[in-house]
């Protein structure tokens, strides 16, 4: 049965709402136009992955989708520390370049 699949758009949700909430923080931390770069380019990918999700239906028992929904929660919970993360630009670029991917699948889900 299709459904609108509340649980992986909440995590797809969660995802971009943490970022967005620690978004300056974290362009903050950049030295650099190029750093900066990355880290909006990652946000960006981030908020097209939820547009994606909106008003979309899928199954909710996939246990495919199940797996993405446990990594988007984990990739939430870091994003909403990437305070600790600061001093290291990299590391923010890899939370959120993980939490793209975690998006990425899960919008496939919805769009395939």
């Amino acid at each position: 049965m299709s459904t609108t699949g509340s649980a992986a758009i909440g995590a797809v949700q969660a995802m971009y709402t943490a970022a967005t909430q620690h978004l300056s923080m974290m362009l903050a931390a950049c030295h650099d136009d190029t750093e900066r770069n990355s880290v909006w380019e990652q946000y960006y990918a981030l908020r097209q992955n939820f547009d994606d999700c909106v008003n979309r239906k899928f199954q909710e028992d996939d246990a495919a989708l199940q797996q993405f929904e446990a990594s988007a929660a984990v990739s939430t919970r870091q994003l909403q520390q990437i305070e600790t993360q600061l001093g290291d630009i990299v590391k923010v670029l890899n939370t959120l370049t993980q939490a793209v991917g975690v998006g990425v699948k899960i919008a496939a889900k919805v769009l395939g």
